[in-house]
């Protein structure tokens, strides 16, 4: 009982002094009031030591200053901070108002309320207290005030936190409160739905481009809307009312994961170890601490790993605006997403911090700025990454293409030695699918031409001559064969043997046309002094094996058989007869339209290599025109003597050349007939000879 009375003594004691100490403190008139911001009303003593107790304070409220802050900030800081102020109600009846203290991140508060020196109501609480203690269940800290009637109370804080320590009050009536409530619930609402959405999006981006960066902006926006949950204290209401001590410390660890995350995308997005190599290596390594730091959140206190975080926040926002400005001066178009984006986050924040100075008003925009920055920073981030997913497509074609003609250009490169034709008659698409010993069995013309007497031809000439001499006969001949459908399997000195996947007469109208340009060919040398050349071509029609010789390293294309070995022996009989043009019988036999050709016949002859004798035409298109005139007008005459010739009535056939040659004497064919006839008498004559 004793114990009883001292504490009752005490506390009149106490009574006293507080009726004393709070005699000339302004007094917050309730009339009217639907919603009032009192952060400039209540008076603050700072308890730097942290060791006042409610006793001492009841002692010392004449060492409170008054605020001067709309919203009083005291930053980090070890200190604990005690918040008084006198309410009166000035209504003809009892009031029901709400106190809100509307910053959610305060790790404890302690409320009293006194009325006539009385302590009626205690309630501590805070976000390192369970959520249940809270007198309204709701993210913010909310005290039900029931004022009587022209009746005075007193109201005391305490609060503490290794936070940052802001204290805003405001007396708000319910009605306001609930319409105010509806409202942020609603935007709120739709603020986290665009984040879902747009993590979602992204999410469904990330598996069908498999682009690190969406995966990096994903967990971005994780961050930033685990962030934000936190902040507003929902996070502390609906995810974790039952472990105070989890929230704290994931509020440090959320803070360095989005910060991680935003600078691993920013990285990426930016394209800064390509564009920015020197701040690449900066963020790269303040990537480096802030995931240390955000690892070591989960050890040690949070007042020492929120400071790191914060030193750490603004270089970090320097360097990335840093490296944004420098990537779009160098092209990036994307990065002007990138750089609005980030603009309108840190204009987003500055107005949260005016308005919590006090500096701005409170309204809808300053109250939502950091949800409608963080909303618009995330939805211009994701026309970013599309904008960046177009221009590095863009790139990869415009890279397709470059590589494309490169390829093509290799290509003509390539057929410049092995001809296109050639991939195309082995069934392959180009010419780098051919590898060693592929082959085909073909029925093909194969063309050999010839420049008459070239060895002679190149002792009047130097090396460097003849080489600009042999290019310049190439430059003329190679369109000619390729109009025709033809191309060019090798040169071979000064001859060309062409290979003709098409009818013989393609091969033969190219040899006509290439008679035809020699006039021009010979103008071309006559200005380098040299005399005019004649040539031969030889035509034949078969059978053989075309495909490639060789190994990895060394690769070249042939045609193998009989028919190239003929067409070439062919063509050197053009010189012991004269005639530019000539065809072998399997040639002639596959002449589409016969009707176009002047063709005569020639003796049987055996060519070296070959056993059996072989029919052999001459193709006179290309002649002079009187010089085709005279052979058509003694055909019938040529066929008759070169019948006797064949069945070896020589008298005979011998007078009908003579007579011919009265008729054309510049026929040289009939000139070749005579001078074997007169060389062997009247022996068997033998033009099968291969001497011939």
């Amino acid at each position: 009982m004793k114990q009883i009375k001292i504490i009752k003594i005490i506390l009149m004691i106490f009574l006293y002094f507080i009726s004393y100490s709070l005699e000339g403190k302004d007094v917050i008139i309730i009339k009217d009031l639907k919603e009032k911001n009192i952060g400039k009303e209540v008076y603050i003593l700072e308890d730097k030591e942290n060791n006042k107790d409610l006793s001492t304070i009841l002692k010392s409220f004449h060492q409170f200053e008054r605020s001067k802050q709309e919203i009083p900030n005291f930053g980090y800081t070890n200190s604990s901070f005690w918040i008084y102020f006198k309410i009166l109600n000035e209504e003809k009846d009892t009031q029901k108002l709400l106190l809100e203290l509307y910053y959610p991140l305060l790790d404890e508060v302690d409320y009293y309320l006194i009325d006539n020196g009385k302590i009626i109501k205690e309630i501590k609480t805070g976000d390192r207290r369970l959520f249940k203690y809270r007198e309204i269940y709701h993210k913010n800290f909310l005290f039900l005030l029931e004022l009587e009637k022209n009746k005075e109370y007193e109201i005391l804080f305490r609060v503490k936190s290794e936070g940052s320590i802001q204290i805003p009050l405001r007396l708000v009536s319910y009605k306001v409160f609930l319409e105010k409530e509806h409202i942020e619930q609603f935007i709120q609402g739709i603020y986290y739905g665009v984040m879902i959405v747009m993590i979602l999006y992204n999410l469904f981006l990330f598996i069908s481009i498999r682009d690190k960066s969406y995966l990096y902006y994903i967990l971005y926006i994780f961050g930033i809307m685990m962030f934000s949950l936190i902040f507003t204290g929902y996070a502390y209401e609906l995810l974790w009312p039952e472990a105070p001590i989890f929230g704290n410390m994931i509020l440090s660890f959320m803070v360095n994961f989005l910060i991680l995350f935003a600078g691993l995308f920013s990285l990426n997005f930016l394209r800064m170890k390509e564009l920015t190599p020197i701040l690449y290596k900066i963020l790269f390594g303040l990537n480096i601490v802030i995931f240390i730091n955000m690892i070591l959140s989960l050890i040690l206190a949070y007042k020492i790993i929120i400071k790191i975080t914060t030193y750490s926040v603004l270089p970090f926002v320097v360097i990335v605006m840093m490296a944004g400005i420098i990537t779009f001066r160098k092209g990036w178009k994307p990065a002007r997403f990138y750089i609005l984006a980030w603009t309108l986050l840190l204009i987003s924040m500055v107005i949260l911090a005016l308005k919590q100075l006090g500096i701005l008003p409170s309204n809808f925009f300053t109250n939502y700025s950091l949800q409608i920055g963080s909303a618009l920073e995330v939805v211009l981030l994701s026309l970013g990454l599309a904008d960046r997913i177009n221009v590095l497509k863009e790139e990869r074609e415009r890279a397709q293409q470059e590589l494309l003609n490169t390829k093509i250009l290799m290509l003509d490169s390539f057929s410049r030695f092995v001809p296109k034709h050639f991939t195309t008659i082995l069934h392959k698409e180009t010419i780098l699918d051919i590898k060693p010993g592929d082959a085909i069995e073909k029925e093909i013309t194969v063309l050999f031409n010839d420049i008459k007497k070239f060895s002679t031809l190149s002792e009047m000439m130097s090396v460097r001559e003849t080489f600009e001499f042999l290019n310049t006969y190439f430059e003329i001949m190679n369109p000619i064969i390729l109009n025709h459908r033809g191309f060019i399997d090798k040169f071979i000195g000064d001859e060309i043997m062409a290979i003709f996947d098409c009818e013989v007469d393609y091969a033969l109208d190219c040899a006509i046309a290439m008679r035809m340009r020699l006039v021009e060919f010979n103008k071309r040398i006559e200005k380098m002094n040299l005399p005019q050349v004649d040539m031969g071509i030889g035509i034949n029609h078969g059978k053989l094996m075309l495909g490639t010789v060789g190994s990895k390293e060394r690769l070249d294309t042939t045609v193998v058989g009989d028919t190239v070995n003929t067409a070439a022996r062919i063509q050197q009989l053009t010189r012991i007869y004269k005639a530019p043009i000539l065809l072998t019988q399997n040639a002639v036999n596959k002449i589409q339209k016969k009707e176009k050709y002047y063709l005569r016949k020639l003796k049987k002859v055996r060519v070296k290599g070959k056993l059996e004798l072989i029919d052999m035409y001459e193709c006179f298109n290309a002649d002079e025109e009187r010089q085709i005139e005279k052979k058509l007008e003694t055909l019938k005459k040529y066929e008759e003597g070169l019948y006797l010739l064949e069945h070896k009535d020589v008298k005979n056939a011998y007078s009908i050349f003579k007579e011919l040659q009265t008729m054309n004497p510049e026929d040289t064919v009939i000139k070749v007939y005579i001078e074997l006839i007169e060389r062997v008498n009247d022996k068997v004559l033998d033009i099968s000879n291969p001497s011939i």
